[in-house]
């Protein structure tokens, strides 16, 4: 069964917690809220030690989640458990937490959050990211929430610059509300001073230095980037070449740059750091 966060609210205010939740799809900021809300309802004040667990899929087994899903509290209470990135746990805890959804524990509510819901029981509250049309409106609303008005031009410029990352985006219009506290409405300018830019506006700077040989400079942009976002660089860069529409010569040569790049992350010869930077030399030679 299938419900939007809506009507996972309406219930809950209703005080219902089923005995399985499974929280799923890529809004993470939501899905957040939406755990904040089972905790305020399930645990008592000075015992959520005795009544609540957290689990990690891929740290956990099926039998120590349902044990702890199985077993009264010391207290007699309700208990919420928590089982984060449930969609990584190995095949035999699935085929456990499955086993255990046929007679599940009733003072117990089991949630599961997942991007991809390959679970067949429970409750599903699923949690899509807005769309394209709807991600102004989105930005207005949590401004509006937290007591500011952004202009439309100032939500536009947050999301190009972002993305459609909820929780990245919710933490930009914290910061945003603090940098703005002296006045009530969030303007384009102040986007420009404070948000830094996303990782498709650094990847466009390193490109646009490369096509100028501008080697100093891309290497200076690529420090700006996480490791993790380093290692999904290469795509993003032959992805941004294909865009630039680079003359045959050009597009050969950054290309065999690209694969040699490849090679050396697979083979790991060198450090994600340092094939980059090979990789800009060489384009940029």
């Amino acid at each position: 069964m299938k419900i939007s966060y809506q009507e996972f609210l309406s219930r809950t205010q209703k005080g219902m917690a089923p005995p399985i939740y499974i929280f799923s799809g890529e809004d993470e900021f939501y899905k957040e809220r939406a755990v904040k809300k089972l905790k305020k309802l399930i645990l008592k004040q000075g015992v959520d030690e005795l009544s609540f667990n957290l689990f990690y899929g891929e740290e956990s087994t099926g039998t120590d989640i349902i044990k702890a899903a199985s077993t009264p509290t010391l207290t007699g209470d309700r208990q919420l458990v928590i089982v984060r990135n449930a969609d990584r746990v190995g095949i035999s805890a699935k085929a456990i937490i499955k086993n255990y959804s046929r007679s599940p524990f009733p003072p117990t509510c089991l949630v599961l959050l997942v991007r991809k819901n390959d679970y067949r029981f429970g409750i599903e509250v699923v949690f899509a990211l807005p769309s394209e049309g709807e991600s102004i409106t989105w930005i207005t609303k949590q401004a509006r929430e937290k007591g500011w008005s952004i202009s439309p031009q100032a939500a536009l410029e947050l999301k190009e610059k972002v993305g459609m990352d909820t929780r990245t985006l919710n933490n930009e219009i914290e910061k945003l509300v603090l940098y703005c506290r002296d006045k009530k409405n969030i303007t384009p300018e102040d986007i420009r001073v404070l948000v830094g830019d996303s990782k498709e506006v650094i990847t466009s700077g390193i490109i646009s230095a490369i096509n100028k040989n501008e080697a100093k400079k891309a290497l200076a942009i690529l420090k700006k980037l996480s490791v993790d976002e380093k290692k999904t660089l290469i795509n993003a860069i032959a992805w941004q070449m294909r865009r630039q529409g680079l003359g045959w010569d050009r597009f050969k040569k950054g290309f065999r740059s690209i694969l040699q790049a490849e090679l050396d992350f697979k083979s790991e010869r060198f450090s994600p750091e340092l094939v980059l930077e090979l990789l800009v030399i060489r384009l940029c030679s």
